[in-house]
């Protein structure tokens, strides 16, 4: 085998640019299907959901649930502010008296609890004073 050296050095340059030319051109058009992927599904999911979205509410409701969505620092993330923004929007605008809100699970649990602890306490007190020994010696 021979090899030999290439004697223009200026054909291995535009060789190298042309790789780049053509990786750039393949990075786009897979941007562009990319998005394009994105609003398709966004467009199908809209269109099939559409019959489903309430957007005008006609009678009064017992009430307007929020679902949760998270909280950080004491504020509500972008998604749980859209949720309350808009239930707040219905509730002045008369659909429902009341505002149902879910999630914050860490305090439901503190919560229930504190209550089983006061109902075992009232009704239970050989319970609870067994409870509170048991406490006492794992401190």
């Amino acid at each position: 085998m021979i090899f030999r050296k290439n004697k223009n050095p200026e054909s291995s340059q535009k060789s190298g640019k042309t790789y780049i030319k053509k990786t750039i051109i393949i990075l786009l058009i897979l941007c562009i299907l990319a998005a394009l992927a994105v609003f398709s599904l966004d467009l199908i999911v809209t269109r099939s959901t559409k019959d489903q979205i309430v957007t005008e509410f006609h009678d009064t409701y017992d009430c307007i649930l929020v679902l949760g969505a998270g909280v950080r620092n004491g504020s509500p993330r972008p998604m749980l502010k859209d949720r309350l923004d808009y239930a707040i929007k219905l509730y002045k605008n008369g659909v429902a008296p009341k505002l149902l809100m879910s999630g914050d699970h860490g305090r439901i649990a503190e919560f229930r609890k504190s209550e089983a602890e006061k109902v075992t306490r009232e009704r239970r007190p050989d319970l609870w004073k067994k409870y509170l020994q048991t406490e006492m010696k794992e401190v």
